[in-house]
């Protein structure tokens, strides 16, 4: 037997009668589950059989000219769910948090198809150097999702940096070349030539925002679900600073975890700075890097 979902107040067919009861949870019917539909002899034991015509008020319908001595539904009745099965019912749904945990991983991919190789004014060797400089390395097997929500961007950052702000007035690293669509490379040099504004929204529609529209989906259902998410935002980064970085501390930390200051919260914080603490790694806060990502509308 299985629980079905169902919205808030909803009336849902069951058994016979014309009756609306409330049910609650030592009712036999509850313990047994609920069913869409007809209450039938064959979908319960001898025992349960006998039990149910006193626990929904099933009874043998006068116009009912069947001759079978089980049937009992020609007048289904609607039931109203009590409190405590609200209550059940969603302790139940909690039990499937896996859904609110969503990894993100935007920065790992080194592809970049060869239709748009002609925009790179890089050498191949070159572009191989840059990617092995700023692309996050192995950040989808350190992380490791399956089993998860996860949205992994399947292009290189070099082609569209889907974390980046889209729109280059608002994006800080644009002033050095390097928002959501790169011009330079870590160290300030032509990455691309000039796109037309054309090919620059097909980058941008393509992976950009096909990207939003994928963690969005995730954090809607998570929401549906359990009525909350948690985005792991997965990266990655090297011990010593790159030219276009702008915290050229060192030593870096191990471990650096970026927070928002209205979306992260503290019992986050402190766990996850805990667990790495207590492995041994040195933690840092929003240093070198600092924020998270948060898709547009949440």
């Amino acid at each position: 037997m299985g629980m079905i979902t169902v919205k808030n107040g909803a009336k849902i067919r069951k058994g016979a009668g014309s009756s609306i009861r409330e049910m609650s949870p030592d009712d036999p019917i509850y313990k047994m589950g609920w069913f869409v539909g007809e209450i039938t002899s064959k979908n319960f034991s001898s025992k349960a059989r006998e039990e149910i015509p006193e626990a929904v008020g099933n009874k043998k319908a006068p116009d009912d000219k069947s001759g079978h001595p089980d049937y009992y539904n020609s007048h289904p009745n609607f039931v109203k769910f009590s409190d405590g099965f609200w209550k059940e019912f969603k302790q139940t749904q909690r039990k499937s948090v896996k859904s609110s945990l969503i990894f993100h991983i935007p920065h790992a991919s080194r592809m970049i198809s060869n239709i748009y190789l002609d925009q790179f004014l890089l050498s191949y060797r070159e572009l191989y150097d840059e990617h092995l400089r700023l692309v996050d390395r192995y950040a989808d097997e350190l992380f490791e999702p399956s089993g998860y929500p996860s949205v992994i961007s399947p292009a290189s950052r070099f082609l569209c940096d889907v974390e980046r702000f889209a729109d280059d007035e608002v994006e800080p690293m644009a002033k050095i070349g390097m928002g959501a669509i790169y011009c330079n490379t870590t160290d300030g040099r032509p990455l691309r030539r000039p796109l037309i504004k054309e090919e620059r929204d097909h980058l941008l529609q393509m992976y950009h925002r096909e990207n939003e529209r994928r963690m969005k989906l995730n954090l809607e259902e998570a929401q549906r679900s359990n009525g909350f998410a948690l985005i792991v935002d997965c990266h990655t980064f090297p011990s010593i600073p790159l030219p276009c970085d702008t915290d050229q501390v060192t030593p870096r930390p191990d471990i650096c975890i970026g927070t928002d200051e209205d979306q992260t919260s503290p019992e986050v914080i402190e766990l996850v700075t805990g667990y790495f603490t207590g492995l041994g790694y040195s933690v840092s806060m929003n240093a070198p890097y600092a924020g998270t990502y948060i898709p547009g509308g949440f």
